[in-house]
């Protein structure tokens, strides 16, 4: 981005649009036998029920001021809902924490209340803090002799480390420990030393790292819920076989999600006689485009290993952290909100007819974080009366910026640079979010949708 020109490269469109056999039609694929596992799988249907409760604060001041219980069970709720899991209001579950306290402490190990949830998540913030350094100003020459100057600047950060625990219900039996850490910071020049840091914004800082924490683990509370379905029938082509689950779009299976198939087998303990179960991976599918509520069709390629698949074997989605996830998620928010501001204003456009407003008015400086280079420089942009500008002191550009929509907590603005423009992308768009009071998220996207830095602006 910004604020480096690059051309937008083709093969990222193919990354994202799909090349791949993908779709497919029925009637190229026909009925093949399926060999059924012995003995058949009993199938329960229905999605699990998960009941998110805020980690307990008590022990750590900043985490207890700053609200991160909620931040943390907020951001969970966000990205365990998309595996078709339900999320169990959590102030209809107050016995189950009880319960779950006096588990933790005393070793009960039953849970005698209402059946509300298969699922409990609950924990405790380990630390939470916020802090500021000062780096001085500094200046280098480059080989032609030309000086550079690198302003005074404070850097402001966070960090959160919290422990997580999800148990089964209702025999309160204890499953796993999810461990999340994340920290993150904001770099503001500076005429001072001292780097002043109000509560407010430590603790707007602070809530950021904890939704950052889980972010980044999100994979492994989406696969832990991860949606499960059984097959029940295949069909065959040359290009290889669709096998049909049980569950579909109800129970959190997308369009081309990635999906791995197990067999479950018994074996018995020659020396104690026991019999246990055992997993097995066979293979990896894709969800096809042949898909209804309570049932998918998926595709193997492989056929020597869909060969290996049974009537009964189960599939499971495979949730992984990948590089267009935000990509993805900011273009679709971009879309979503044209539409509604097209909806709203009839078609006419809402840049003539949004309202300034007042909660945003004021000095905003911060830091942004270009994702193409990794390379950081400063904001600084001001609302004043209706009339919005920013600049970008170290990149040596600005201009002024029109208002496109608005609410309580979010601008939408056009970018038009007046000076500088050989050394910053021009006509780009910016979305504030407030994160407090006197913070807010700051998004920056390219005329094409596509998002290209972000950070962290604090009302001055």
């Amino acid at each position: 981005m910004k604020k480096i020109l690059l051309a937008l490269c083709a093969s990222s469109l193919l990354l994202l649009s799909g090349c791949g056999p993908l779709p497919i039609k029925m009637s190229d694929y026909s009925a093949a036998r399926l060999q059924p596992t012995d003995p058949l799988p009993k199938i329960t249907e229905g999605n699990s029920k998960v009941v998110i409760f805020k980690p307990d604060v008590s022990g750590v001041k900043l985490a207890k001021q700053a609200k991160v219980g909620h931040s943390i069970a907020t951001a969970l709720e966000q990205y365990i809902s998309v595996t078709g899991s339900e999320i169990v209001d959590r102030e209809i579950a107050q016995k189950l924490k009880q319960e779950i306290q006096l588990a933790e402490m005393k070793g009960k190990s039953e849970y005698q209340g209402p059946n509300v949830a298969d699922f409990a998540i609950t924990g405790t913030i380990a630390s939470a803090n916020a802090g500021a350094k000062f780096s001085e100003a500094s200046q280098w020459t480059d080989k032609n002799g030309e000086i550079h100057v690198t302003s005074a600047k404070c850097k402001y950060t966070a960090q959160v480390k919290a422990n997580l625990r999800v148990y089964k219900l209702p025999a309160l039996s204890f499953l796993k420990t999810i461990s999340i850490d994340d920290s993150v910071s904001v770099t503001e020049d500076t005429r001072g030393s001292q780097c002043p840091q109000s509560q407010s914004s430590k603790e707007a800082l602070v809530q950021q790292a904890a939704s950052k924490a889980v972010k980044d683990a999100r994979d492994e509370f989406q696969n832990f819920f991860a949606p499960k379905a059984y097959v029940l029938e295949r069909r065959s082509s040359e290009s290889g076989s669709i096998f049909k689950l049980s569950q579909g779009e109800t129970a959190g299976f997308t369009y081309k999600s990635d999906v791995t198939f197990y067999h479950l087998e018994n074996s018995r303990n020659p020396l104690t006689g026991k019999t246990s179960s055992e997993e097995y991976e066979i293979t990896t599918g894709i969800v096809s485009n042949l898909m209804g509520g309570n049932h998918a069709w998926v595709l193997v390629e492989d056929t020597e290993k869909a060969n290996h698949i049974k009537l009964g074997d189960y599939v499971k989605v495979v949730y992984e952290k990948c590089s267009w996830c935000d990509f993805i998620e900011g273009a679709t928010v971009l879309a979503t909100d044209a539409a509604g501001d097209y909806l709203a204003t009839d078609g006419a456009g809402s840049s003539s007819e949004a309202v300034p407003q007042t909660n945003f008015s004021g000095l905003w400086e911060g830091t942004g974080t270009q994702y193409d280079s990794n390379s950081s420089w400063s904001i600084r942009l001001t609302a004043v009366g209706g009339e919005y500008s920013i600049e970008y002191p170290s990149l040596g550009c600005g201009g002024t910026l029109t208002l496109l929509s608005n609410g309580p907590s979010k601008l939408e603005l056009n970018e038009s640079l007046s000076y500088g423009a050989s050394r910053c992308v021009n006509n780009g768009k910016i979305v504030l979010e407030k994160t407090h009071e006197n913070s807010v998220k700051f998004r920056w996207f390219y005329s094409n949708g596509r998002e290209g830095a972000s950070g962290t602006l604090v009302r001055n």
